[in-house]
């Protein structure tokens, strides 16, 4: 790790799960100390703004991004018409254009990516791809995401309110680097750290939230595919797939494996960086184009 970049010159994470601080002096000091028994005199670069860093630091061959959600698809398609490597956080995008901007560039440029969905690489989500695919629950119309992460960090916020007063900005804050891409709003601590995102899932007709064999998801985090002929729920974290109604289930026949399974998820990018097979989820469906025209819809195709 040669360089790191971070509006925030310290953040203390003490009152969640995490603990500890974080911001680039925590995090610099900490790598620091990691390799400095290998390399003597080893020094890690610091920026506030990672813009400045990918101008700068020419050695950087991939980069891992890791800030607050609406900015992950700047980031990466600025790393990555710079020619690095990159490895994203989730989700992936703010919206479905970003995406769609994110997956054309990742194309044009030929740079390994990868999404920090861990789950991707476990046996449910590949179940699940192969359940739809199947036509399990017929034609997908709604999917449906949910994480309570907010609640388990610690923080009690709501998405429906917005906080009020203008309390001062945390010195070493960048708090305009850290808006980044969207509207100017007042700086509050009910955003930054962690609390930034936290929804509820709303309830389905004829689905018991409540019934602990027909759960929608598990410890607050949930993905819903709503088909034509029922419903397929997951684990947060791409859990196990279930199909609801529980009759459904019980009575259907599982298809064959056909997608690819991998010894690890971050293993999976470093030998794509390396010059290896394309990482997940770019191969997925092996009966598909590694790199789909993602604006072929958009266009009428």
């Amino acid at each position: 790790m040669i360089a790191l970049a971070d509006p925030a010159e310290e953040w203390d994470l003490s009152a969640y799960y995490y603990g500890g601080k974080a911001g680039r002096g925590p995090v610099k000091a900490e790598i620091e100390e990691t390799y400095s028994g290998r390399t003597q005199s080893y020094r890690c670069a610091e920026y506030a703004d990672f813009r400045s860093m990918l101008e700068k630091e020419k050695a950087i061959d991939a980069v891992l991004i890791a800030t607050p959600d609406h900015l992950h698809a700047y980031a990466s398609i600025l790393a990555m018409k710079a020619g690095k490597h990159v490895y994203c956080e989730n989700p992936l995008t703010h919206s479905v254009w970003e995406a769609r901007t994110v997956a054309r560039v990742a194309a044009e440029t030929g740079v390994a990516t990868q999404m920090g969905n861990q789950g991707r690489s476990g046996e449910g989500h590949r179940q699940t791809a192969e359940w739809l695919w199947d036509g399990a629950i017929g034609a997908v119309r709604e999917v449906h995401a949910w994480d309570n992460a907010p609640a388990s960090f610690g923080v009690i916020w709501r998405p429906d309110t917005r906080p009020s007063g203008t309390p001062e900005v945390p010195e070493g804050l960048d708090w305009d680097l850290w808006l980044g891409t969207r509207a100017p709003r007042p700086w509050n601590p009910s955003y930054a750290p962690v609390a930034w995102r936290g929804c509820c899932p709303r309830r389905l007709l004829g689905i018991d939230v409540d019934d602990p064999k027909q759960r929608l998801g598990e410890d607050g985090d949930g993905i819903l595919f709503v088909g034509e002929r029922g419903f397929i729920a997951c684990a947060g974290w791409s859990g196990m797939p279930r199909l609801l109604p529980l009759e459904l289930h019980r009575g259907y026949e599982r298809p064959a494996r056909t997608l690819p399974r991998v010894e690890g998820h971050h293993a999976d990018w470093l030998q794509a960086c390396k010059g290896g097979r394309p990482a997940l989820p770019g191969r997925l469906d092996p009966g598909r184009s590694l790199h789909p025209d993602p604006l072929r819809r958009s266009r009428g195709g």
